[in-house]
């Protein structure tokens, strides 16, 4: 599974600036569902978590991935709205991202980390206060066989 770090969110329907604390967002649920083929396995993982805070935040989730697995679908769900990832050149993504939090929408960005390998980090921004996210992830990957 991923986890969740989270900060307080600029603007927003306020002004407030940007708080540079961590804050716990819990895990409400998990549902993860696999169909193998051969040795093949297509993987759909979705983890729902909610805003207890009385303030939008930005969280970012930390998601390992097996070197051979491949991400085919991504999407979040914040307040009601499907925000259906797609593939763009890095900057350009980012670019939206940043736009989109800064017009006081609701965004979601996946990113590699440069750091760790096979680790993805997903930036949602803007998750309302008392509000539910669920985060859906479906990626396949080679089984290996042991004998």
């Amino acid at each position: 599974g991923g986890y969740f770090d989270c900060v307080g969110c600029p603007g927003y329907q306020t002004q407030q600036p940007v708080v540079h604390e961590k804050i716990v967002i819990p895990l409400t649920g998990v549902t993860v569902s696999a169909k193998i083929v051969d040795f093949c396995a297509d993987v759909v993982y979705e983890q729902r978590y909610e805003n207890i805070e009385n303030f939008p935040i930005e969280a970012t989730y930390y998601f390992p991935l097996d070197e051979k697995a491949a991400v085919i679908e991504f999407y979040a769900i914040v307040s009601g709205k499907k925000i259906q990832g797609k593939i763009e050149e890095k900057e350009a993504a980012r670019n939206r991202y940043d736009d989109a939090i800064a017009s006081g929408h609701s965004a979601a960005l996946v990113e590699e980390d440069e750091t760790k390998e096979n680790i993805f980090n997903i930036s949602i921004g803007n998750i309302p206060p008392k509000e539910g996210i669920i985060v859906y992830i479906r990626y396949v990957t080679e089984l290996t066989f042991d004998t």
